[in-house]
């Protein structure tokens, strides 16, 4: 039973992990080698919501301008937490020399080499 549940959990891990390009989210395991042109940090999909708002709050208010979040605004839709939050996160982490660590939010951030960008929403 229990293989089964880790299973399951697994593929809608990896369901979830299909971001808006169809493509997986790659993960580099925090290290940012040189085969690596460009990483952008997103939200882990497993992330409680709580987290995902902390997250949110932390990136607002520690130098990310999160008008892009606005209604009518690039990156307004889906207006969804794990979208808001991927957004304002990738901001901060690229504001801050894309370090791994920069990237933590409490273990909620994901570094991808997949560009995470979707219609006028680019992650810089």
């Amino acid at each position: 039973m229990e293989s089964r549940v880790t299973m399951n959990s697994l593929v809608l891990l990896l369901l979830m992990l299909i971001f808006g390009h169809g493509s997986f989210v790659k993960v580099v395991n925090g290290q940012l080698g040189c085969e690596h042109n460009h990483t952008w940090c997103i939200a882990r999909p497993s992330s409680e919501e709580p987290m995902l708002q902390n997250n949110i709050d932390f990136a607002c208010s520690n130098g990310v301008d999160c008008s892009v979040l606005a209604s009518g605004q690039a990156c307004s839709l889906p207006d969804t937490i794990i979208n808001h939050a991927s957004v304002v996160i990738n901001i901060y982490y690229s504001a801050n020399g894309r370090q791994p660590h920069t990237c933590s939010f409490g273990n909620s951030g994901l570094i991808t080499t997949v560009d995470p960008s979707y219609g006028s929403c680019v992650y810089p």
